[in-house]
């Protein structure tokens, strides 16, 4: 419907009414206090711009199982008389600007299967009252101004199935009780200041299909048998935290068959591993690892295992520490890594003198500060249709950058490819300029590329605002840049004599017109006719 206007205050006096159902309106002003609704079921008010407080009068609707009036802009505090409400099923207040504390009272609501309070602005803590809500299956009391902790006797909510308490200031540990919601699917903590251990008790949360414990300050080495029992999920997001993974084939096979998967910003430690099953389970379509610490190569097959990746970020972090046994045989032209050789004859990856930071006098061992994966950018990467952000940063991969990548219409969905700080040489291949169908952010500073001046990066993705190589000159040539914005401007396209200067490669010095000379060791124009 489309009603507009305020509720009549005569609304209240329909004393046999069974529901009000105006929901979905723009209706304003406040509402009716004078209520002689004693038969009422059901008061859907949710989604107008309805204003004012909630009347305490709400309080002798003993017989209303749903009230609903989320998305207004009701403000002030929730009537503790609510907590009279003893027939209540649902009571959404969620999206208002209500203030004040979430009222002890609702410990009384014997019959109620949802609360749903998110999107205020409340204080204070969470009742400890609530624990006794034998038939609760939904709080969500996220993005309020909550703080405390987690009461314990949060454990006793057997029924519940969805617990959201995101972006407010919880503080510490969660509670051991939590592992007793074995029918929880949806728990969301991020975005809290919850600290401690992850207990070990959360193994038996069997049911979670969305686990959010992000941008806490949860500490401690997660065991890898905590996700044992657990089925995999939909969403798995334990990034932003002090935690430390140790990462293994069992782990591996967990986060792979989870369809979004973030532990970035953590301690990430293992060598990289594919899958040991069945590649064609894994759906996985969000896999972030940023921050890490991993070791290995990127499996040429990575694709085979993930058709449907749609984000990959596996930006190492700058703060990695590897160490080496000076007493191995591979010591002198290289080293060896999580039992992996890494020595410098015969492998795409050698540690160099400046890698290495100050080891202690008389150490046994040397310690490399810059660690992350090695190798090549496998040519496969090509085969992603549906990849957005592949962000390999910070690692030290060496080679050269597939010529696949943008060719013949590949990774048509790009929007970011991130490669900064590796060390990867050759010339910056053309067709990179076609990924994402020439709209893709690429980040290729700090890498040891060759260039040859014959075959310039194409004008296209030296054009793009979002190109961090556009001012860099043995790949595009700010001269260049500059008349092909004259060339555009001037309208050139329709000058009699215009050879060169719509093409993509060639230097600008040969655009007609252009006259240029060697200057130390770099062509400067020096002079320009226009048609």
């Amino acid at each position: 419907n489309e009603l507009i206007g305020s509720i009549p205050s005569e609304f209240g006096k329909l004393s046999s009414i069974i529901a009000v159902l105006l929901g979905d309106n723009n209706l304003t002003g406040t509402i009716p206090t004078q209520l002689s609704w004693s038969s009422l079921k059901g008061l859907k008010l949710g989604n107008n711009n309805l204003s004012g407080q909630i009347p305490t009068e709400f309080g002798t609707l003993s017989s209303t199982v749903l009230l609903e009036l989320q998305g207004n802009n009701l403000s002030g505090s929730i009537p503790t008389e609510l907590g009279a409400l003893t027939s209540v099923n649902n009571l959404f207040l969620e999206y208002n600007q209500l203030t004040g504390f979430v009222p002890s009272e609702f410990g009384n609501l014997e019959n109620v299967r949802s609360i749903r309070v998110q999107e205020n602005e409340l204080i204070g803590g969470i009742p400890p009252s609530l624990g006794g809500l034998q038939k609760l299956s939904t709080l969500k009391v996220g993005s309020n101004e909550l703080s405390g902790a987690l009461p314990t006797g949060i454990g006793n909510l057997t029924q519940l199935v969805d617990l959201e308490m995101d972006y407010n200031n919880l503080t510490g540990h969660l509670p051991t009780e939590m592992g007793m919601l074995t029918a929880l699917e949806n728990l969301n903590l991020t975005s809290n200041s919850l600290t401690g251990r992850l207990p070990t008790e959360i193994k038996s949360m069997n049911s979670l299909n969305f686990l959010d414990l992000s941008d806490n300050e949860f500490t401690g080495q997660v065991s890898m048998d905590l996700f044992e029992l657990m089925q995999p999920m939909e969403v798995l997001n334990l990034g932003y935290n002090n935690l430390a993974f140790a990462m293994n084939d069992t782990f591996f096979d967990f986060i792979y068959a989870t369809k979004i998967v973030n532990i970035s910003e953590n301690t990430i430690e293992g060598i990289i591993a594919l899958p040991t099953v069945d590649p064609k389970v894994y759906g996985t379509t969000e896999l972030i690892l940023n921050g890490h610490c991993l070791t290995g190569t990127i499996p040429s097959t990575v694709h085979d295992f993930f058709p449907r990746l749609e984000y990959l970020h596996l930006a190492a972090s700058d703060g990695c520490i590897k160490c080496f046994d000076r007493s191995d045989s591979c010591f002198e032209t290289g080293f060896v890594i999580d039992v992996v050789p890494v020595c410098c004859e015969g492998t795409p990856f050698c540690l160099e003198e400046d890698d290495f930071k100050e080891s202690p006098e008389g150490s046994e061992f040397a310690c490399v500060t810059d660690s992350g994966l090695w190798g090549t950018i496998p040519a496969e990467i090509s085969s992603f249709r549906d990849l957005k952000v592949l962000d390999l940063s910070s690692n030290l991969l060496s080679g050269t950058i597939p010529v696949s990548i943008g060719s013949g219409g590949a990774l048509p969905k790009m929007e970011i490819l991130d490669l900064v700080s590796n060390r990867l040489t050759g010339e910056v291949p053309t067709s990179i300029a076609e990924i994402g169908e020439g709209n893709s952010v690429i980040k290729l500073r700090d890498n040891n590329f060759s260039h040859d001046s014959s075959n310039l990066l194409p004008y296209s993705l030296c054009a793009l605002e979002v190109f961090d190589l556009t001012t860099a000159s043995p790949y595009c040539p700010m001269e260049r840049n500059a008349l092909k914005l004259i060339f555009n401007d001037a309208k050139g396209q329709d000058w009699k004599e215009n050879d060169n200067w719509e093409d993509e490669y060639i230097h600008h010095c040969e655009y007609y017109g252009v006259t240029c000379e060697d200057t130390d060791d770099e062509l400067v124009v020096t002079k320009l006719v226009l048609p």
